[in-house]
């Protein structure tokens, strides 16, 4: 039987601040000594939770998915971490599982948190 090894990250996030995040995130996992074939990072890696997805969301060819592809790439190994995406009028709490040679799979959260309102203004779509 194979096994998997993985790295799972669990951190503070810089409220809203995607650059620091992304800065932070990518010196983490550089610093990871152990060889991996999968990197977990925190779900709302790049931004933390809002109640605000339309300050923070970004499309499938953002600049966090970019950096997703990038750095699993360099690193050869799955990256996987949630961010808030915009899709049309629409905007998902979405799992981005990115394999190094750039080819992506994707989960939409479909029961948001909403204690506190935090899922309030994150429509659904509806999907086939």
């Amino acid at each position: 039987m194979s096994s998997i090894t993985l790295s799972l990250i669990q951190t503070k996030i810089f409220w809203k601040k995607k650059q620091e995040n992304l800065q932070m995130l990518e010196e983490k996992i550089n610093g990871i000594s152990s060889p991996n074939e999968i990197i977990l990072l925190p779900e709302m890696f790049n931004t933390g939770f809002t109640s605000e997805p339309v300050k923070v969301a970004e499309t499938m060819d953002g600049t966090t998915v970019n950096w997703m592809r990038e750095l699993a790439a360099s690193k050869n190994v799955i990256i996987g971490g949630s961010l808030v995406i915009r899709d049309g009028e629409d905007f998902y709490n979405r799992l981005v599982w990115m394999l190094p040679n750039g080819e992506i799979g994707t989960y939409d959260k479909r029961h948001l948190f909403a204690y506190g309102g935090k899922g309030q203004n994150i429509r659904l779509a509806k999907k086939g």
